[in-house]
């Protein structure tokens, strides 16, 4: 139940952003459709004084009121062209250069500093101050403060900290499951009802099948027949516990990751004993589950 009610958090704040972002992107597209309009406008009206000039002077001599036509490329500027990219941490919209510079972007007239894209923070400027950046270098070079660096002292040139890392949402695939062997002739002890050995595992998949580069540690809580090691703690892989039995229960499995931000996982494994008896290591039950997992990139 409690991975249902998460994975619909997650496919709602997924649908929040993917809305959030396409909504930015509408009105950035409306408002560059608006300017245009206004500059055809503005050429317009400077053709028509241009015709109407032209046709009150026809009988004077052109040479004294020829109008030089200037002509305005957009990309005739003096800025440089520097690569930027856009990231969010915590809230906050930064802004990275090629050289290493590093922006916070925040509105200079009301100081409002949450922003979740470049385009939300575009659409802030020009639809409620009345103020419009023709490009994103513009938007971040006029309203981005440097980020200091927490190491640097007074006697060194670096004056700007490195961009602080993102988090990266990725999905993890574990596999639970165990395997069990029929032992009944190879027990000796005719007060021993044991009848398998088995062992309960969890691994990755055949592509990525060791887990400990993101599980901490895995506890295993057994029938309370096991007492008083019922419960179990595996904190370095193989994640796994081989125990002796003669029924099938319900174990109840907790993933403990190693970054603090992914909280504790509870699965539970139902046993499946051999029933052939084969007196051969048989696969039982394996149950397979993807998580997603917050990593520091």
């Amino acid at each position: 139940y409690q991975r249902r009610v998460r994975g619909k958090m997650d496919s709602t704040e997924t649908l929040q952003r993917i809305l959030c972002k396409q909504f930015d992107l509408e009105i950035f597209l409306r408002t560059r459709e608006y300017h245009l309009i206004e500059k055809n406008l503005c050429e317009a009206e400077a053709l028509l004084e241009k015709i109407v000039l032209s046709s009150t002077l026809q009988a004077t001599p052109r040479s004294r009121y020829d109008i030089p036509e200037v002509s305005i490329s957009a990309s005739s500027t003096n800025k440089s062209d520097r690569k930027i990219k856009f990231f969010t941490e915590g809230g906050y919209l930064f802004a990275r250069f090629v050289d290493g510079t590093v922006l916070r972007l925040s509105c200079h007239v009301c100081g409002e500093n949450k922003f979740n894209t470049q385009l939300g923070f575009l659409n802030h400027c020009r639809l409620k101050h009345k103020i419009a950046f023709s490009t994103y270098e513009e938007a971040a070079l006029t309203c981005g403060s440097p980020v200091q660096s927490a190491q640097s002292s007074s006697s060194t040139t670096e004056p700007l900290a490195q961009p602080p890392k993102t988090e990266i949402l990725v999905k993890k695939r574990i596999i639970v499951g165990n395997t069990s062997k029929y032992l009944l002739l190879e027990n000796s002890d005719e007060n021993d009802p044991t009848t398998h050995k088995w062992m309960v595992y969890v691994r990755g998949t055949t592509e990525e099948p060791n887990v400990g580069s993101f599980v901490k540690m895995v506890r295993f809580y057994l029938h309370s027949s096991f007492k008083p090691n019922d419960v179990v703690e595996v904190e370095e892989p193989p994640f796994q516990i081989v125990r002796r039995g003669w029924g099938e229960f319900p174990i109840r499995i907790q993933l403990f990751f190693a970054d603090p931000k992914n909280k504790c996982v509870e699965v539970v494994h139902q046993l499946k004993l051999d029933r052939q008896k084969n007196w051969q290591d048989s696969v039982g039950r394996r149950d397979n589950s993807r998580y997603r997992l917050v990593f520091l990139g």
